[in-house]
């Protein structure tokens, strides 16, 4: 999965997940919780600016219909 990142910050982030999902409805009405595959789970210090890729850790199949949901979250005390 790849980011254009316009600045950057050398924070550690810890508890790194990116989790995806093929989503059959045109309309997200709330949070979804359900049907998540976790492709990278760890931690991650964003390298520089332009485009930075991160190599999925577990395999995800897009159906090539749905639509594609993509979460990412980390759980540090303080942000950057």
């Amino acid at each position: 999965i790849g980011f254009n990142v316009a600045s950057v910050s050398a924070q550690l982030m810890n508890g790194f997940n990116v989790r995806m999902q093929n989503y059959q409805s045109g309309t997200i009405t709330g949070f979804e919780s359900n049907n998540w595959t976790t492709v990278y789970s760890g931690t991650y210090t964003v390298p520089g600016t332009g485009w930075k890729y991160i190599d999925l850790t577990t395999p995800f199949f897009y159906d090539g219909t749905n639509n594609l949901l993509i979460e990412i979250c980390f759980n540090n005390s303080s942000e950057s």
